[in-house]
């Protein structure tokens, strides 16, 4: 399954996690079945450098920064 594949899969409204299941069994070895400590895509993606919930928990801190700091983002109080 190549790049085109995907985009073609994903503008079906295809789930995503049969997209990458496929994409995946097509490109590595099989993995367990997903759970909570699993590295999730962006680890597949990432060779392993960054875990789903490492993603997750850097997304979440990006998104509360207004939050900690409001002074410095327009509109101040916190609000984005």
């Amino acid at each position: 399954m190549d790049a085109f594949a995907v985009s073609a899969s994903v503008a079906e409204r295809e789930p995503i996690g049969t997209v990458f299941d496929r994409f995946w069994g097509q490109h590595r070895e099989s993995s367990p079945a997903p759970g909570r400590l699993s590295i999730g895509n962006i680890g597949k993606l990432t060779s392993g450098a960054l875990t789903r919930s490492e993603y997750t928990r850097h997304a979440v801190v990006c998104a509360l920064t207004p939050f900690i700091h409001p002074d410095l983002y327009a509109g101040g109080g916190g609000t984005v």
